[in-house]
């Protein structure tokens, strides 16, 4: 296995690291609650007894927490990446081999479209083969790996509103996946000095 090379964080440049990704969570965190805020108060339903606010107390507590959630997640994982970049893009990705294939077989028993069931099983069977020998230094499978990265970042984002309505869970949660999948991207960009050949 290869080292993480010369793209190991200085113990100093992770405090740093670290404290930015807090402001940056934390700063993030209080305009999305302000922003929420403005755009709660202005939704709201007409019934026959007048005006009522479209999102209760605990459904915009929900939806707050789960930003914050998704922000923390992600903020961890990118934390990760500047400290190991090539072990923690790459743990990113083995991760994401299992959860395609659940998706594929979640796809195909609840009648979804074949073909999303077929590239899900697809993906999550390829990546658990690329990954390692992406891992063990192979320029090609690393190359694969930051195209699927790329890909499913894109894919995921825009499908995010479709996945959300299918699970019927939150915006801010389907959008965990395709951050990782940038972080994971990040990271698999800066080691791209391990394969140079």
């Amino acid at each position: 296995m290869l080292p993480e090379m010369a793209t190991e964080t200085a113990p100093a440049s992770v405090k740093r690291l670290v404290t930015v990704a807090a402001v940056i969570v934390a700063v993030a965190n209080v305009v999305f609650f302000l922003l929420s805020t403005l755009y709660f108060h202005s939704k709201v339903q007409f019934t026959p007894q007048g005006q009522i606010p479209a999102f209760s107390d605990a459904e915009a507590m929900s939806i707050r927490l789960s930003f914050a959630l998704v922000s923390a997640v992600i903020a961890a994982a990118a934390i990760g990446v500047g400290i190991a970049p090539r072990s923690v893009s790459h743990g990113i990705m083995m991760v994401l081999a299992p959860v395609s294939l659940a998706a594929g077989v979640a796809a195909a028993t609840y009648g979804l479209p074949g073909v999303l069931a077929a590239a899900e099983l697809i993906l999550g069977t390829l990546l658990a083969v690329i990954v390692p020998l992406s891992w063990k230094g192979s320029r090609g499978a690393w190359s694969f790996v930051v195209a699927i990265a790329a890909v499913y970042a894109v894919v995921l984002f825009f499908g995010a509103p479709k996945v959300r309505g299918v699970l019927h869970v939150g915006l801010w949660t389907t959008l965990v996946l395709p951050g990782l999948n940038v972080v994971a991207l990040v990271g698999l960009v800066k080691s791209r000095q391990n394969y140079r050949s």
